[in-house]
């Protein structure tokens, strides 16, 4: 919101989606979501417009620790994600 020199007066924040969207369904003001945690939450009652804006992003990464050894499930879960295609409208992270 800086870029465009909003500064909004938040009174209420919540990091939980669903607690969000309820407090929108109440009356409470509006609400901002990344995408995955909209598709996560009910909408019913709600008005959901997408925000397309070029200097938005959110980096998301896998993480673990490089001095222990990872479990076959925990090897298996970073090789299926890094196998998988990433979701329309994403963006891979460069490596600089």
């Amino acid at each position: 919101m800086q870029s465009s020199r909003i500064e909004p007066a938040a009174g209420i924040v919540s990091h939980q989606p669903t607690t969000l969207a309820a407090m929108v369904r109440g009356g409470h003001g509006i609400g901002l979501l990344n995408s995955l945690a909209g598709a996560m939450v009910r909408t019913d009652g709600l008005v959901v417009r997408e925000v397309t804006n070029p200097h938005l992003h959110r980096d998301v990464g896998l993480w673990w620790h490089s001095e222990r050894p990872l479990s076959r499930a925990a090897q298996a879960f970073i090789d299926l994600v890094l196998d998988s295609d990433r979701p329309a409208g994403t963006m891979p992270i460069s490596e600089d």
